[in-house]
């Protein structure tokens, strides 16, 4: 089960530029994980998605990150504004997944406008 951890901890990251055959490998090796265990684990789209999902909240809730300005917010205040990629490579890494699953999850808090601004030490 040390193997499921270490997989799936940077899973945010990785998992969005993953093919089909290499996620279909990770969830036959979480199902081994669970039969050795003995409980079930939740499935490693579920783990990209929360994931993705807590790291993008965090990323718009702190203006001093390098990649805050990636999540621009449209005028209704609703939705951010998508990243153009040219390439396939670029539009499954991270940032642009992020802003495609926060704009369509109903549960993502769009705070990427904070009063306070950047505080170095």
């Amino acid at each position: 089960c040390l193997y499921y951890h270490y997989i799936t901890s940077s899973i945010s990251v990785w998992y969005a530029g993953a093919t089909t055959r290499d996620k279909k490998r990770l969830q036959r090796v979480g199902r081994s994980a669970e039969k050795v265990i003995g409980c079930k684990l939740p499935s490693i789209q579920d783990l990209s998605t929360s994931r993705t999902l807590r790291l993008a909240g965090q990323l718009t809730a702190d203006p001093c990150h390098p990649g805050h300005c990636l999540f621009d917010s449209l005028p209704s205040g609703r939705r951010f504004r998508s990243i153009w990629t040219r390439t396939s490579r670029h539009k499954n890494s991270f940032f642009p997944s992020a802003v495609r699953l926060m704009n369509v999850s109903p549960r993502a808090a769009h705070s990427s406008h904070m009063t306070r601004g950047c505080v170095w030490t």
